[in-house]
């Protein structure tokens, strides 16, 4: 028997009988776990190719409904098709599937099996309590070549985690792919899973000290986010096959309160200095300005973390677990007076990755459009003029030798003005189908330059 597992069993038994009395044995768990997982999977078809994605997912709802982590949250809706969830076992039974939403805070998707089904169900614990030590398992899907087969995790809770949110580090022992629950020994499920940690994070010792640990190799992976940080999100998961709409504060940056500034503006406390507040949007309205001192959040202190930059991360990140429409007050910190401001959070407006795209194939480039928060996102001037984004150019391509550069805006195409990748693409296929062997002409602007960009087409295609 693995050694790591006798040594979890053993714990488990030396354990006070009022701590395990209701102690489920590993194999109950994995039985009841296995009857609420598949695989999903789904194709993404984009400007690019089209390719598969997929990962374990766990049944929420006798309905059918499955969360997974196999989705992240800036992929865009409409590249997404062929949504499927595939059963254990050899050969598992594959079930059509629709896509219900992503929360964009946590990348929690949430997936329902559109064909009749008889599914168990994994109901996460409102909160998980764990200790240095405590043994934890947890059940997973064998790869398809390997039988998609239930398999079970081991380990012991190593350390508690800040990176700003919490994260449970484990030792001892492995446990399964990410995405796969994970349950204390008495079976009930407190957490995921991680996909990917940080390299650097805050760990807490049994005194409440913290301390910066850098992670490297294998120990990424050896991580589960605890429920604490998702339970909200299944209260009230996103739906409608969209991705949720972040809070939006109506300020573009926030800045870490580095300890020089905080000793010359005599600050003993967290804080979070606001930046870029956007004219018309809802902090501006309610009389949010650039520079004030964020050192409250409805009336609770921020909190108090390792670094600034982890106070800010960790502000934004509560920040982001509110919901469009919700009211917050900041307490800022103007001119050395403190004062409390009432904001009615907005919806956060469409990001670059969500913009339209085209594909140049001929040329070697991708555009895209312009969206709203690229003035916000920006201070030069080249964020305020119409045009296209270049988001990518290949190596060794036309556009590159041309002298094409990703992040140029393209304001002109033939000399004819474009603001949409729609009018660009129909502008430049004219081109090349009526005069394949003439340069395409761009006007771009670098930085606050505006330059010439003379593309040759290709003599084959």
């Amino acid at each position: 028997m693995n050694k790591t597992l006798v040594a979890l069993i053993a714990l488990c038994l030396a354990a006070p009988v009022s701590s395990w009395a209701q102690a489920k044995s590993l194999t109950e768990i994995v039985d009841e776990a296995s009857g609420a997982l598949a695989t999903f999977s789904c194709t993404i078809d984009d400007e690019l190719a089209e390719r598969t994605v997929s990962g374990q997912a766990i049944c929420i709802d006798p309905t059918g409904v499955f969360m997974t982590i196999a989705l992240s949250g800036d992929v865009r809706i409409k590249t997404l098709k062929d949504f499927r969830l595939t059963l254990p076992g050899i050969p598992g039974k594959t079930l059509k599937a629709a896509l219900e939403g992503i929360d964009p805070a946590t990348g929690i998707a949430f997936i329902r099996a559109t064909e009749q089904h008889t599914w168990k169900v994994v109901r996460f614990a409102p909160k998980a309590p764990l200790a240095v030590g405590q043994p934890v398992v947890s059940v997973g899907l064998l790869p398809a070549d390997l039988g998609n087969m239930p398999y079970l995790g081991t380990a012991a809770v190593s350390a508690r985690i800040r990176v700003p949110g919490e994260m449970v580090r484990v030792t001892g022992g492995d446990l399964t792919v990410p995405g796969s629950p994970v349950f204390a020994m008495d079976g009930r499920a407190i957490g995921i899973v991680g996909r990917q940690l940080p390299s650097v994070f805050q760990v807490f010792d049994a005194n409440g000290r913290s301390n910066l640990i850098r992670m490297s190799g294998q120990q990424e992976t050896a991580y589960f986010l605890p429920v604490e940080e998702f339970v909200s999100v299944l209260r009230d998961p996103p739906r409608g096959g969209s991705i949720a709409r972040l809070p939006w504060i109506g300020a573009a940056a926030f800045k870490a309160i580095t300890k020089d500034l905080a000793d010359v503006m005599k600050l003993d406390r967290p804080a979070v200095e606001i930046d870029r507040v956007v004219e018309g949007q809802p902090g501006a309205a309610a009389g949010l300005k650039d520079r004030d001192i964020v050192v409250a959040v409805d009336g609770q202190p921020l909190e108090q973390m390792a670094t600034p930059e982890l106070v800010r991360d960790n502000f934004v990140r509560n920040l982001f677990r509110m919901k469009p429409d919700q009211n917050v007050t900041l307490t800022v910190l103007r001119a050395g007076k403190t004062q409390d401001l009432k904001i009615k959070l907005g919806a956060m407006p469409e990001q670059p990755h969500e913009a339209a795209r085209y594909v140049a194939r001929a040329l070697g480039f991708i555009v895209r459009d312009k969206v709203i928060m690229d003035q916000y996102l920006s201070t030069s001037e080249a964020a305020k003029a119409d045009g296209l984004v270049v988001m990518l150019v290949a190596q060794n391509s036309p556009a590159a030798a041309g002298g094409l550069r990703p992040g140029d805006l393209i304001t002109t195409i033939n000399d004819q003005p474009v603001k949409t990748v729609a009018a660009f693409e129909n502008i430049l296929d004219t081109a090349i189908r009526t005069k394949p062997l003439q340069a395409v002409n761009l006007l771009v602007r670098r930085g606050d330059q505006a330059q010439a960009v003379s593309i040759q087409p290709p003599t084959k295609r």
